[in-house]
């Protein structure tokens, strides 16, 4: 059981793969809601640049995105922001009238990090990218009660 998110703009795809559950006993808590990954960077604007880093995602934080893009689609104007606990890889997207930006970064705990910023993006890419989030987030849904 896996599951890919793509978010995309010009000369620029991040991806996360959802792998499975960390801990797959558990049913409920904070630590039944860890989902273990990889996550992606490729930027192709004048040259080729790629990052990759195991991650680990919790849940609730993969369902606030989902809304906050859900929301950012149907108003075409705002923001929408996602960042795992360890701050190992961040996405930022902002729309005015259905066309905007994309920052993303992937880093390592201590050492090299890639970040693009200001990467042309549009409702377009990031309506595949919500229904990539629902799929991911069926998958990998809160389990019981998350902060128990």
């Amino acid at each position: 059981m896996s599951a890919d998110v793509s978010i995309a703009g010009e000369g620029c795809r991040f991806t996360l793969r959802l792998l499975g559950w960390e801990n797959p006993e558990l049913v409920a808590g904070s630590d039944a809601n860890w989902v273990r990954g990889e996550v992606e960077l490729v930027a192709t604007s004048t040259g080729r640049f790629t990052a990759r880093q195991a991650v680990s995602v919790l849940t609730r934080d993969l369902e606030l995105f989902r809304h906050e893009l859900r929301a950012l689609l149907e108003g075409l104007e705002g923001e929408a922001s996602f960042e795992n606990l360890e701050a190992q890889f961040g996405v930022n997207v902002t729309l005015k009238a259905g066309s905007g930006e994309l920052e993303v970064f992937v880093t390592e705990h201590a050492g090299a990090e890639l970040r693009v910023n200001d990467v042309r993006t549009d409702q377009s890419y990031l309506a595949q990218t919500l229904r990539e989030l629902e799929a991911a987030v069926e998958q990998f849904g809160v389990r019981g009660r998350a902060l128990d």
